[in-house]
C-alpha cells in the first residue's frame, strides 16, 4: 500500500497543471500564475508565460508520476524510491522553469518586446558601473 505513495507528487503536480489549464490567470496578480520579470512585462508574455508554464507542470507530474510508478512496481528499497521520485521531480520542475524563461525570452526577441535595462548593463564585464 505504502509504494503506491511514490505517485503522490506527480499527481499532485498533473492536477495542478490541469488547474492553471482550465483556469488559467487572467492578469498578473499576487497569489496565483507564473511570475517572473520577464512574464510580467506585458499582457501577451504573461499569457503565453503561463500557457507554457502550466503545460509544463503537466509534463513534469507525468513524467514523475511515471518515475513513481517505476519504483512501485520494481520494488526498490524505499528510502532509493523515494530519493530517485524527488530528484527526477525537482531536476524536470528546474528543467521547466529554464525552458518556460528561454520561451519567454526568445517570444519577446520575435515580438521585438523592450527588454528591461539593470544597471550591470551599462557597465562592461561583471562589474556594475562605477559611480561618480
Amino acid at each position: 500500500m505504502e509504494r503506491w505513495l511514490y505517485l503522490l507528487p506527480g499527481v499532485l503536480y498533473m492536477l495542478v497543471g490541469l488547474f492553471l489549464i482550465l483556469f488559467p490567470a487572467r492578469k498578473p496578480n499576487t497569489w496565483y500564475g507564473y511570475r517572473t520579470p520577464r512574464s510580467v512585462r506585458d499582457m501577451e508574455a504573461w499569457l503565453d508565460a503561463n500557457r507554457f508554464a502550466a503545460w509544463g507542470i503537466l509534463i513534469v507530474g507525468f513524467f514523475s508520476t511515471n518515475t513513481g510508478l517505476t519504483c512501485a512496481l520494481a520494488r526498490m528499497n524505499e528510502n532509493y524510491a523515494w530519493a530517485t521520485v524527488a530528484v527526477v521531480t525537482v531536476i524536470l520542475s528546474f528543467g521547466g522553469v529554464l525552458a518556460t524563461e528561454w520561451w519567454v525570452g526568445s517570444r519577446s526577441e520575435r515580438m521585438e518586446l523592450p527588454v528591461e535595462r539593470t544597471p550591470f548593463d551599462e557597465g562592461t564585464g561583471d562589474r556594475p558601473p562605477s559611480i561618480s
